[in-house]
């Protein structure tokens, strides 16, 4: 797919040995000497990574049972990827992808086999130390992510989205394999900007295209950077769920098309099932070792879904061993052990908070028996959790903040219960019909705050097109300040479901004990309602776009006395 700079330079020099007439010769010429200056660069470039690839594992990898795991297939993956998207427009390589030719069938079996080394070693809860990026559902939406990291900054790069050098790997904190989840929070631990960590919230795949290759992409960078990299499990990364919803499907076809662009012709397509039935199943094995939760400098607790009427402490999660098989069915009223681990497991992946502007919910926590819980609409197998459950559960677990996917919200991020919870979700436009914005939750730490960042992928509703944020470098100092004093306006502003009781009373019904009616009946009337036509109205001054929430030890917000670009906005 690429050819060699010495190959190429030969070929210059065959080129310079002919005769020249005119002008256009010069041009080709000029054209080459730039192709092949850029090829230098990128081969430049990869060498650079190599390097910090094992710097890395010298510093990191030191346990015993990881000496056999394999970077190279990781290493030749993620090298791929950058190859073909780093630094570029999203136009320029979109078509890259129109057939599946990252890597191959034994290539990926391999990256399972080497990256479930690396998620068996892992608890079901992850300490993990700012500053880090948290993102929401993905859902397969491959060129969204891409941007996030082309205009947000490539994991393992500087706020210039410059590779890391050696001499910055080296000043990194040596991350501990630590267990307890006690230790003292105000300990002054050694703090680097450039040692951030990436946090996925599950349901990486189905509903976008590009689902294989978000997996691809994702378990190399867990490989090549395993203290860097966490992905969590979600709702979708459950073998019947992701079956139901095309994961398989989209396997499927990718096997196709890489057989057709490795040339082979006389394929079968008894032979095309056979190899997507094997890695629908080895990737699922994967998912089933993933955490469900990760606990930020021992503040904030980042998982899928929410607490529902189950989690009571963070210490819950350290009795729940792997393999985790999502249960199809849980007694909520057993007070069996394995059936209250069951309820945690659900729980952590299906519940929702309730939505106080939402009349229905409103009618269920008057008639609800149990304080602040009530049955969830995606089914009797959850239940949803009100302000006051999640304030006692911070309480007593001296948590300042949850963060969630799970829903999807109109500007990629909403706030509520008093800036308690965070919801965010990474994939923009979702289903092609919901024209919501993407977001991520950059988190900081200056002193004793923690400062939250939401960096935002503007999706444009007239023209169904993204705005050109690419060439745009973004730092702290350029990041737009956001007041989210009135939450409930906030709420309402963000919710696509806000006001309206048809909607809600239509679209979630009860469907073995998961979700509800056809998505198509909640994707029409979501599109067709008012509230979703004119949101956000005509913006402007898109390319500098990231909100900011600042909180002190206390968890209260404080305004931040940077200078900051402003951001306008017509309709809102």
């Amino acid at each position: 797919m690429f050819p060699s700079y010495k190959e190429q330079k030969n070929s210059t020099n065959i080129n310079k040995s002919l005769p020249h007439f005119g002008k256009k010769e010069d041009i080709q010429d000029n054209v080459i000497n730039k192709e092949l200056h850029i090829e230098h660069i990128i081969e430049d470039k990869i060498e650079r990574i190599k390097k910090l690839v094992k710097i890395y594992r010298e510093k990191y990898i030191t346990d015993h049972r990881l000496n056999t795991l394999n970077q190279d297939i990781a290493f030749k993956i993620f090298t791929m990827f950058y190859k073909v998207c780093y630094g570029k427009k999203k136009h320029t390589y979109t078509s890259f992808f129109e057939k599946f030719q990252i890597c191959t069938y034994n290539d990926i079996l391999l990256l399972c086999d080497e990256v479930a080394k690396l998620f068996k070693m892992e608890n079901s809860l992850e300490n993990v130390t700012l500053p880090c990026k948290v993102f929401g559902d993905v859902h397969g939406n491959l060129f969204d992510l891409l941007d996030f990291f082309n205009l947000y900054n490539w994991p393992m790069h500087n706020n210039k989205n410059l590779l890391l050098t050696e001499s910055d790997l080296r000043k990194f904190e040596y991350i501990h394999n630590d267990k307890d989840i006690h230790i003292d929070k105000n300990k002054d631990m050694q703090y680097n900007d450039n040692d951030i960590k990436y946090v996925f919230l599950g349901n990486l795949i189905n509903r976008g295209n590009y689902s294989l290759e978000v997996i691809c992409l994702l378990f190399s960078l867990k490989i090549l950077f395993p203290k860097h990299i966490y992905l969590l499990r979600g709702n979708h990364e459950d073998r019947l769920f992701n079956y139901i919803y095309g994961f398989y499907k989209d396997i499927e076809i990718k096997m196709k098309t890489n057989m057709e662009y490795m040339g082979i012709i006389n394929y079968q397509e008894q032979v095309i099932s056979a190899h997507s039935y094997e890695l629908f199943n080895r990737i699922n094995d994967v998912f089933e070792f993933f955490p469900l939760c990760v606990l930020l400098d021992k503040n904030i607790l980042c998982i899928h879904g929410g607490i529902g009427d189950s989690v009571m402490t963070i210490s819950d999660y350290q009795h729940i061993r792997k393999p985790i098989l999502i249960p199809q069915n849980v007694d909520r009223y057993s007070n069996n052990k394995s059936e209250h681990v069951k309820k945690i497991i659900i729980d952590t992946l299906w519940s929702d908070p309730i939505n106080y502007n939402d009349e229905l919910d409103l009618q269920l926590l008057k008639n609800s028996s149990t304080y602040d819980i009530i049955p969830s609409r995606r089914g009797n197998i959850t239940f949803k959790f009100g302000k006051h459950r999640l304030n006692d559960f911070l309480k007593n677990n001296q948590l300042k903040l949850i963060i969630r996917g799970h829903e999807c919200v109109q500007e990629g991020y909403k706030y509520s219960y008093k800036r308690k919870l965070l919801t965010l979700f990474s994939a923009k436009n979702y289903c092609n019909k919901y024209n919501n914005n993407a977001s991520n939750a950059f988190i900081v730490r200056k002193n004793k705050n923690i400062i939250i960042f939401n960096q935002i992928l503007k999706y444009q509703h007239n023209c169904n097109t993204l705005i050109n944020n690419e060439n745009k470098q973004v730092t702290i100092n350029q990041l737009q300040k956001y007041n989210f004093s009135n939450d409930k306006s906030n709420d309402k502003k963000t919710s696509p479901f806000f006001n309206n009781t048809h909607l809600t009373k239509k679209t979630f019904a009860v469907s073995h004990g998961y979700l509800s009616k056809c998505d198509e009946e909640l994707n029409d009337q979501l599109n067709t309602h008012p509230s979703m036509k004119n949101c956000s109205g005509n913006n402007k001054n898109f390319n500098k776009d990231a909100d900011k929430n600042y909180m002190n030890g206390s968890g209260e917000n404080k305004s931040f006395n940077k200078d900051v670009d402003k951001n306008y906005m017509n309709g809102s």
